[in-house]
């Protein structure tokens, strides 16, 4: 009889079948993964955000064992299906998980000769009425455990009754592996787990090390993607019991665990610095990929973990930089009562502000205005009047004169009558502009062609209105056109007659996309941030500022400003920006700074806080400055969180009375 499956062991299930669809794009080869896989199973294909992930997952685990190399035995805690004993045959593993797991290994790795001939597998029917934990399948090389790591004390005597340190030697250099496994453990269980393992092997081995890839708590305050990955864990029935930040490792491996050396790399550094250009390259052939955002965010929150004690020297200095949390004051959102929630649950939209105040929403993906949860493109355009709290959602007249698109961008040009700027439905299919035309006593809208000459269809791109004439520019954005290249020129539409320039100036970066900017005087705009066409790499963190009527335009660095994407400008007066959210190089970005452009100074910061999780990437925002008072909105944003499930913000409005 097959035991019953511990909910905890689910999670086994799903991470082998992301690593196969890893592999079976080519990200890396395994070919053992397809062993512990259904039939049914096999061809399964998960996103490519997942994909990415698990494929840096595997190259972080591969450099962890590859910094070990010279370890003589890998203790895998928690090893599920993992197939790292099969890659790395020339080190001896002991692999020790739950019952249930541990005896379906046991019988893919007999079943399909993945083990040598000689291996000793007991009858697995018997076992699985143990309460204890046992051998399951011993070999030379290789060892099977099943046990629940809580039961660490007869985890401990099976180590000693069993002879398995029959072969360590004073020279032997030990390994404990944990990939996302003690985090279901309370953190005073896992340490006793560990501990036990100091304590076992202590006077016998040359040297401890601790090779652990697992979740990591963010320094941000409301960092939404963290409380998302939180609550899916809690929803499963698996919830993480140990969940810690950079400098909460550092102290508890050095002060609690006693471990001499500690290094700890999330993986937005890891991919940034330890995965080359030309092999970001190959992995940004391999799939369709525009998740960037999700993909930093799930970055930020895992973590390798690698760690040593040398039994035989207890001098070695830890001089591991330790994190600390930036101290700063927090702003609190005022919720204003304005039941539109399901019409703003939506990310990868546009927005603009009105003459009269109001604002506009288009596009997207986001919540179904007919309340059924489904989720898709967008097609309704919504008007929030912020005066008296109105909302009115606009759908096509007819079906010819629907219009769905992500990341586009929506500018007002008269009464009633908006610019949409590019966007898409998929990465490859890239939309060109629209005039749209709306018509508020039926609450329909319906669309008007532009005709328009070489001018690239692009997304992620920043449109900017004229502050005071009638000019529209576009700047950079992505392209699937091969012919496609800024080269320092931008477009500008004069839209009385709907007539596009193609201007250059030196010194802009325009082969960037998710970057932001804002008019600032008339005919003179300022840009900053986003990623690079190319290499999707961060630009620098200066900005550009530009007038119409020079050359070139002018490039100003602030004082510790971060480099940014996916985040939005607003400006203020004419000396004061406020940069809002987006994607920096820890991850996300949930603040405001306070610019002055005069000083070249940040002259105020603050956490944004809300009730619920908050993403501040793939959003819009609009500032209303009255003689009364001064807010922000936010309005949607959010991602799909990996495999833990599509988040949507809430309308958020912060008051910046105080702040500002």
């Amino acid at each position: 009889m097959r035991p019953k499956k511990n909910i905890v062991g689910l999670t086994n299930d799903s991470a082998v079948l992301s690593k196969l669809s890893m592999t079976s794009k080519m990200y890396v080869t395994d070919p053992y993964l397809k062993y512990f896989v259904a039939d049914k199973d096999v061809s399964r294909s998960r996103s490519p955000l997942i994909n990415r992930f698990y494929y840096l997952r595997y190259k972080a685990i591969e450099y962890g064992l590859k910094r070990l190399q010279d370890v003589n035995q890998v203790i895998s805690l928690g090893s599920g299906f993992d197939t790292t004993c099969l890659r790395w045959p020339n080190i001896k593993f002991i692999e020790i998980d739950l019952p249930d797991v541990a005896i379906n290994k046991a019988k893919a790795l007999v079943d399909n000769h993945l083990i040598d001939n000689n291996q000793r597998l007991l009858n697995i029917n018997e076992l699985s009425t143990n309460c204890k934990p046992f051998i399951i399948l011993r070999t030379e090389n290789y060892c099977l455990i099943g046990a629940d790591l809580r039961d660490y004390e007869s985890l401990c005597q099976l180590f000693i009754d069993e002879d398995l340190l029959k072969d360590v030697t004073k020279e032997s250099k030990i390994c404990l592996f944990n990939e996302c496994s003690l985090c279901y453990l309370l953190q005073e269980i896992s340490d006793k787990v560990i501990q036990m393992f100091r304590q076992l092997y202590q006077d016998k081995c040359h040297s401890l090390r601790y090779l652990g890839f697992e979740q990591l708590m963010s320094f941000m305050v409301n960092h939404g993607f963290s409380q998302v990955m939180i609550n899916h864990f809690q929803t499963i029935g698996s919830p993480l019991k140990t969940f810690l930040n950079k400098t909460q490792i550092i102290s508890r491996f050095k002060n609690n665990l006693k471990f001499e050396s500690i290094e700890v790399i999330d993986m937005k550094t890891f991919f940034d610095l330890y995965i080359d250009i030309k092999e970001k390259q190959r992995i940004n052939s391999l799939e369709m990929f525009d998740e960037f955002e999700e993909f930093d965010s799930v970055c930020s929150c895992y973590a390798l973990t690698i760690a040593e004690t040398l039994y035989n020297n207890n001098d070695i200095n830890n001089d591991q930089n330790e994190c600390i949390a930036e101290q700063r004051d927090q702003i609190r959102s005022i919720s204003k009562p304005i039941d539109c929630d399901c019409l703003v649950f939506r990310f990868g939209h546009s927005s603009c502000l009105t003459k009269d105040n109001q604002i506009v929403i288009f596009g997207g993906f986001g919540c179904d205005s007919n309340g059924n949860n489904s989720h898709k493109r967008l097609s309704n355009i919504i008007k929030i009047n912020t005066n008296t709290d109105e909302i009115h959602c606009f759908k096509p007249y007819d079906r010819n004169n629907e219009i769905q698109r992500i990341h586009s961008n929506i500018i007002e040009i008269k009464d009633n009558i908006f610019f949409i700027s590019g966007g898409r439905l998929s990465p490859k299919s890239v939309m060109d502009n629209k005039i749209v035309r709306l018509s508020p006593h039926l609450q329909t809208y319906q669309l008007q062609e532009v005709k328009e000459l070489d001018i690239p269809k692009v997304f992620r791109h920043l449109v900017i209105k004229d502050k005071e004439s009638d000019k529209i520019i576009q700047i950079g954005g992505k392209s699937y056109e091969t012919n496609v290249k800024y080269n320092n020129y931008y477009y500008v539409l004069d839209t009385n007659s709907m007539k596009w320039q193609k201007l250059f100036k030196t010194n802009i970066q325009t082969d960037i996309y998710s970057h932001s900017g804002v008019s600032i005087d008339p005919n003179v705009f300022i840009t900053n941030g986003g990623l690079n066409c190319l290499t999707n790499d961060f630009t620098t963190n200066d900005f550009n500022i530009f007038d119409e009527r020079m050359s070139s335009a002018n490039v100003v660095n602030i004082n510790h400003m971060n480099q940014l994407y996916s985040h939005k400008i607003k400006l203020l007066d004419n000396n004061k920006l406020l940069i809002i959210g987006g994607i920096n190089k820890m991850g996300a970005n949930n603040r405001l700074d306070l610019i002055d452009l005069r000083s070249h100074e940040i002259v105020n910061s603050f956490d944004i806080i809300t009730e619920t999780p908050l993403m501040l990437t793939n959003f819009s925002s609009e500032l209303i400055i009255t003689e009364t008072f001064k807010q922000l909105w936010l309005i949607g944003g959010g991602g799909n969180c990996f495999s833990f499930g599509t988040h949507f913000n809430k309308l958020s409005v912060l008051s910046l009375d105080s702040f500002i």
